[in-house]
């Protein structure tokens, strides 16, 4: 598939853009990039245009040392990316964070861009205020420790920590995934991009949002994993 950059203010936003007809634009979740979709590019782009961006500090975009990292930072993000592609009947598609960024970019979209967001899927989408957060959220939070652990751990033992979290069927967790997402976490841009979206997790800007949710005048598919102890439906 092609790998792409898109360009936002100074930032680099990769994408991966594949197949031809009407758009997925898939959108992932904290601390993950489109490698989260991979499996679904060659199955949906026989049919579809496939198309998955990195969010703004992670993966391989850009990673700027700074606070703008709330929801709705990546969401005018993925506005700008819509107008500027000129993309028509999207569908848009979010994990866990990243439903919460798709529900902010249609809520926050301008009449023209919500014309041509036809649907969305949310794949327990991290979009309540929640009391009880995941355990490596409640870590990113806190202070001092946060960087300790990320600076001084094994990078990969940290990410098979969390993946072994997120998945209910570990058996799943391979060592690509592990390297993978373990190669995520390092460096110091990478860790300010984690703590600073950590604090954006279930935080007043996700009750702003989930009061808004009458707006939405589209049809929204929610699927939710039966064994999620993570994100409560």
């Amino acid at each position: 598939y092609d790998i792409n950059y898109f360009q936002y203010e100074d930032l680099k936003i990769k994408y991966s853009d594949h197949g031809n007809g009407k758009t997925f634009l898939f959108i992932h979740g904290l601390g993950s990039s489109s490698f989260t979709w991979r499996y679904l590019y060659e199955y949906y782009s026989k049919d579809y245009r496939v198309i998955s961006l990195d969010l703004k500090g992670f993966g391989d975009s850009s990673k700027p040392i700074n606070s703008h990292y709330m929801i709705s930072d990546q969401a005018k993000i993925i506005n700008l990316f819509i107008k500027q592609n000129n993309l028509k009947n999207v569908t848009l598609i979010g994990n866990s964070y990243g439903g919460a960024v798709v529900l902010s970019t249609y809520i926050n979209a301008n009449v023209e861009i919500k014309r041509v967001i036809t649907k969305m899927i949310l794949l327990d989408p991290a979009v309540y205020y929640q009391n009880k957060l995941p355990g490596y959220v409640t870590l990113l939070r806190t202070p001092i420790i946060n960087r300790l652990v990320l600076s001084l751990g094994s990078k990969n033992f940290i990410a098979n920590i969390v993946l072994n979290q997120i998945f209910y069927n570990t058996s799943l967790v391979t060592d690509k995934m592990v390297t993978t997402y373990g190669g995520y976490l390092k460096g110091l841009n990478s860790h300010n991009a984690l703590i600073e979206t950590a604090k954006h997790v279930s935080s007043f800007e996700t009750e702003i949002l989930s009061n808004s949710y009458n707006k939405i005048d589209i049809p929204v598919l929610i699927i939710w994993g039966e064994n999620d102890m993570l994100l409560m439906s």
